[in-house]
């Protein structure tokens, strides 16, 4: 079944998280290039990950309309208009707000863009797959995303070094429409479709708000380790005066270990349940942040693995609950909304490590990390108690 998802969804995915990568990095770099001050170009990263929370819902509305395969198709769209804004501005350079301007007007249409592809391929992957394989299509399908992500910035700096801080926008430009053709070359309905189950075996009709509700206040907590964990490590390495070749090391073997994980990630989700994946995952996580700050060194590398192991172990598991509560015939709409939600979390994150920081308690504010993912745990083994989650 997952075979018949290669080129309608994963190929895609994969060519579409490579741009991604490739020029999210250099987005703050490339803003002080045109002339934005250091705390305007941190404000406009941050506006990305609000742009995202707000683009959901929306977006899951149109998808519903449009359908997943036009969405997609629209998505990459928006992100070729978007690029051509970025590269357009970095051609002018600093010449005044207008460049900059039309630089804020493209990065922010790249996040949409990447909101609106993203729950497109996801709609598609829920929509087409069984009940028993849900989990290793959603955790395959965020296996492939992560491994883009990665590739990206690789390719990115290749051809940044060789031309300009523009490069990682050319690198995105390319594999875009790249994803594009893949899209258009595979015929529609290509997926094929089978019905949604829910988490206790029987068809959606309707949204259970109060499941929902229940579930994602644990999923909450798992948004908000995972946003922290790219502010966290490269900061508390900062902290320790490590050189950044070795604090970009660690974030790549972090990377790596979550890769290794995502495909026993669905096996064990779909055999044993939800909740056997995701009380796993935030205990590894929460242990790795209450161990970052402590032990130097060690501490820093140990708590850095385990967080790589705990996110890996719950590669899909946001997505696949997604796909659980979502209902038939509105799944799209149900799937939007959701991903803003759980966006928050993300948000809600660094912003809390940032007023640790402000406020001279950075290591406190990482181990109130750990803290969170460890009630998200008990809130998990909670649901499933109560036979509302399994």
């Amino acid at each position: 079944m997952l075979r018949q998802l290669v080129w309608p969804a994963f190929v895609p995915t994969f060519l579409f998280s490579v741009g991604t990568g490739a020029s999210t990095p250099v987005v703050l770099v490339a803003a002080l290039s045109l002339g934005f001050g250091q705390a305007a170009a941190a404000a406009l990263v941050s506006s990305l990950a609000l742009a995202a929370v707000v683009g959901s819902g929306p977006a899951g509305l149109l998808i519903a309309r449009l359908g997943e395969r036009r969405s997609m198709l629209a998505a990459a769209a928006l992100s070729v208009l978007s690029l051509t804004a970025c590269l357009a501005a970095l051609a002018a350079g600093s010449a005044g707000p207008g460049g900059r301007g039309l630089f804020v007007a493209g990065v922010l249409g790249l996040a949409l863009a990447d909101v609106f592809f993203g729950l497109a391929r996801q709609t598609m992957v829920a929509e087409a797959v069984p009940a028993d394989v849900r989990a290793r299509a959603m955790s395959t399908f965020g296996g492939v995303q992560r491994a883009g992500r990665l590739v990206g910035p690789v390719l990115g700096s290749g051809v940044i070094a060789l031309t300009s801080v523009a490069g990682g926008f050319w690198v995105q430009l390319v594999a875009v429409l790249l994803a594009a053709v893949v899209v258009l070359r595979v015929p529609a309905g290509a997926a094929g479709r089978s019905a949604l189950v829910t988490l206790t075996g029987g068809p959606v009709a309707r949204v259970d708000v109060r499941l929902v509700a229940l579930v994602l206040v644990g999923v909450l907590t798992l948004a908000l380790a995972r946003g922290n964990r790219d502010v966290v490590l490269p900061l508390w390495g900062t902290e320790l005066q490590l050189d950044p070749a070795l604090i970009s090391l660690v974030f790549a073997g972090v990377s790596a270990v979550e890769l290794l994980l995502f495909l026993p990630a669905g096996v064990l989700m779909d055999r044993h349940g939800r909740v056997a994946v995701v009380v796993p995952c935030l205990v590894l996580v929460a242990v790795g942040f209450l161990l970052v700050p402590l032990g130097g060194l060690a501490g820093y590398l140990g708590g850095a693995v385990l967080i790589g192991i705990g996110n890996g172990l719950g590669a899909g598991i946001v997505k696949t609950l997604g796909a659980d509560l979502s209902p038939e015939g509105g799944r799209a709409r149900f799937l939007g909304w959701w991903t803003g939600a759980v966006q928050l979390g993300q948000v809600a994150g660094p912003v809390m490590i940032s007023v640790g920081a402000l406020l001279g308690a950075l290591a406190a504010a990482v181990q109130l990390t750990g803290v969170v993912a460890l009630l998200g745990a008990g809130w998990f083994l909670v649901l499933r108690r109560r036979g509302l989650l399994r």
